[in-house]
C-alpha cells in the first residue's frame, strides 16, 4: 500500500507524517512496514510523479501553492476514480468542495486535535484498502 501526503508547510508535513506513522504502528503493526508513505512539499512535484493507481490513499492540504488541494484532488479524481482522498487543512471553508471530489475525510490540523475522528475514518479507509488488496491484518 502506498500513501501520498502533500502539504507545502514543512512543519505540518512532518508532523502529519509522524502522526500517521505512529497510528499505523499502533493499529496496523503487522503490515505497517509494508506501507509506504511518500511526502511532497510541493503539489506540482506530486502531480509530476502521479500515475493512476500508484497510490492507494492521498492526504492533501488545501491551502497550497501553486495549486490548492482541491485542484490537486480534481486532477487525481479525473485520472483515478477509485482513489481514497482525505483533506487535512486549517479551515472548514472547503468541506463542500471536498464532497465534490468524493473525499472520504476532512480533518482540521493538526491530526492530534482530531484523533478520535481520524481513528474512525482511517480504520474504515484502511479496512477497505486492505480488503481490496486481499491483505487483512490480524489484530
Amino acid at each position: 500500500m502506498q500513501i501520498a501526503l502533500v502539504d507545502d508547510q514543512f512543519y505540518d508535513l512532518h508532523q502529519s507524517e509522524a502522526f500517521l506513522k505512529n497510528y499505523l504502528a499502533q493499529n496496523f503493526s503487522q503490515i505497517a512496514d509494508s506501507i509506504r508513505l511518500y511526502t511532497f512539499l510541493n503539489p506540482q512535484d506530486f502531480l509530476n510523479s502521479f500515475e493512476p493507481h500508484k497510490f492507494d490513499l492521498f492526504i492533501l492540504d488545501i491551502f497550497m501553492k501553486p495549486l490548492n488541494g482541491i485542484q490537486v484532488a480534481q486532477v487525481i479524481r479525473k485520472r483515478d476514480k477509485d482513489a481514497s482522498i482525505i483533506f487535512l487543512t486549517s479551515s472548514e471553508d472547503f468541506i463542500l468542495e471536498g464532497y465534490k471530489v468524493f473525499a472520504v475525510g476532512y480533518f482540521l490540523k493538526p491530526f492530534a486535535d482530531n484523533a478520535e475522528q481520524f481513528n474512525e475514518t482511517f480504520s474504515f479507509v484502511f479496512q477497505k484498502l486492505l480488503a481490496n488488496q486481499k491483505i487483512l491484518p490480524s489484530r
